[in-house]
């Protein structure tokens, strides 16, 4: 202690030196519990092997909420052999994801997190109940990894389910897209992600079943009401909104299917909406690649307005 002291050590001036003093003064942490432990917490770090840390389970939480804001911050702030330097003697990442994790998480529908979504919103009540049910596909750096848990290869494709698996892929092959699921409140800050899915770009009948399921399971086990769902425009989303042509009834001549009745719930419809951020994306690059502004051939006309 006194070679760390006299190595890094630095001369504090009065007003430095007695702030100090007040802060560690034993009344001020009575006061103030969560200063207390953090102190506590740091006082037993320094005199602990790093192998052989227990750490509180609210300093735990605290470090959790830290790493959650930005996990670079959190980085900067600890003190480890890579980073001498640091404020703070806090728990190492990995430790942190076994907090992070209530349950083992996986691809396809898992019990743990629907149980999850039915403890949030149990006390939901009246219009808190309804939904929108969003989804989307994202891509992702295809490569294989092994969990030392399972010891399994992760980073196939997987629909969550071996007969689903079987029936549409003809042979299990790297994913490089992530097909999410997620629901938002319509009257309340809900968002909760449900479910998602390794692809290699879903097709139009591969996402009518999930979709599908994902709303008997919103709609029968949870207690949620569906009445809206949001996608991107891309192909595959669009020839997935228009097999609902029969289901809604409409004249088989209409193009434009704008909802659904909910299978589930007949009393109520589905409304399908466009993600409009992402239309207007979509626009201002095509916009762009016909070379807009220097009014082409395939740009709008002088004077026009998009909105």
């Amino acid at each position: 202690m006194e070679e760390e002291i006299s190595s890094h050590g630095v001369t504090l001036d009065d007003d430095v030196s007695n702030s100090f003093l007040a802060i560690l003064d034993q009344t001020n942490l009575q006061t103030s519990p969560h200063m207390r432990l953090v102190f506590e917490q740091q006082q037993k770090a320094m005199g602990t092997n790093k192998h052989a840390q227990r750490w509180h389970p609210h300093f735990i939480e605290f470090c959790l909420s830290i790493h959650a804001k930005s996990s670079s911050v959190y980085s900067e702030l600890r003190k480890s052999e890579k980073n001498p330097d640091g404020i703070l003697y806090l728990p190492h990442e990995r430790t942190l994801c076994d907090y992070r994790n209530h349950f083992k998480p996986g691809a396809g529908f898992v019990f743990e997190n629907i149980e999850l979504l039915k403890s949030i919103t149990k006390n939901y009540e009246g219009p808190a109940r309804y939904v929108v049910l969003v989804f989307d596909e994202m891509k992702i750096k295809g490569r294989l990894v092994f969990d030392k848990h399972s010891g399994k290869l992760i980073g196939f494709t997987s629909l969550g389910d071996p007969d689903l698996d079987f029936s549409t892929f003809e042979e299990l092959e790297v994913a490089t897209h992530v097909l999410a699921f997620m629901i938002r409140g319509v009257q309340t800050t809900l968002k909760f992600m449900l479910v998602y899915f390794l692809t290699q770009t879903v097709v139009s009948y591969q996402l009518a079943p999930i979709f599908w399921r994902a709303v008997a399971i919103l709609e029968l086990n949870c207690g949620l009401h569906i009445v809206a769902a949001t996608s991107d425009g891309m192909s595959a989303n669009r020839k997935f909104v228009r097999l609902h042509k029969h289901i809604s009834g409409e004249d088989p001549d209409v193009l434009l299917i704008n909802k659904t009745m909910s299978l589930f719930a007949p009393q109520r419809s589905i409304w399908f909406f466009a993600d409009v951020p992402h239309l207007i994306k979509t626009t201002r690059e095509g916009m762009l690649e016909h070379d807009v502004r220097k009014e082409s051939r395939g740009g709008l006309p002088s004077g026009m307005s998009l909105y």
